[in-house]
């Protein structure tokens, strides 16, 4: 007996779905990256060959960790994010200005997440077509000439529904279709967007020449 093939979706077919649904929930995420300047008084925290330094915050936590980098002046490390979160961090904000590059970087890190731990209801069909609309994303990033995802860099991204508490989602629930894929990676990507911001944290003693775009 013949397997069934397994669809082959384009970048236009993944862009324009995630798209689709992303938009249904009036989500800005499809045009721009949310940034947030924090300008903070002179401290360690911002190395003094920099006048900024970019940073992935929840958003609850912005004038907390404000306070914290004032209060602290030996703060210098920022607020641990692992090197796979980081990295997608700097490719949100290298591609800031690119609305199709930022979709691939939401979509292909959280379909490296799923690769990295599938679930055991995902494996066979699912699993195959994560891999291969992974492999499209990847190569839609190679061609903007940005450095994606080190296969040791693991958790690339603050919120996974198939992580922590709410792991059991991913054997709960299990797409029946690349656009049921889709749709559970977009509303992965809004979640984020809604609750994480990037900052540039400055020192406002130092912001001659510093630039927001």
């Amino acid at each position: 007996m013949r397997s069934k093939e397994i669809k082959k979706p384009t970048w236009e077919e993944i862009y324009k779905h995630w798209k689709y649904v992303c938009e249904d929930l009036f989500s800005p995420i499809t045009n721009t990256v949310s940034i947030v300047d924090i300008p903070v008084k002179s401290c360690s925290y911002i190395t003094n060959n920099s006048s900024m330094v970019i940073d992935w915050w929840p958003i609850s936590e912005i004038e907390k960790r404000k306070k914290e980098i004032e209060d602290d002046q030996s703060r210098i490390i920022g607020f641990g994010l692992n090197k796979g979160t980081k990295h997608t961090m700097e490719l949100l904000y290298e591609l800031r200005d690119n609305p199709e590059g930022i979709a691939a970087v939401w979509i292909g890190v959280y379909l490296k997440d799923k690769e990295d731990n599938y679930p055991k209801a995902w494996r066979g069909e699912m699993a195959q077509i994560v891999d291969y609309t992974y492999g499209e994303v990847i190569r839609k990033l190679d061609k903007l000439n940005v450095y994606t995802w080190h296969h040791a860099m693991r958790e690339a991204i603050p919120i996974d529904l198939f992580r922590g508490w709410t792991y059991m989602l991913g054997e709960d629930y299990r797409p029946a279709s690349f656009e049921s894929l889709m749709t559970w990676i977009a509303l992965e990507s809004v979640l984020t967007c809604t609750t994480w911001t990037i900052v540039r944290v400055y020192d406002k003693d130092k912001i001659i020449g510093f630039k927001r775009k």
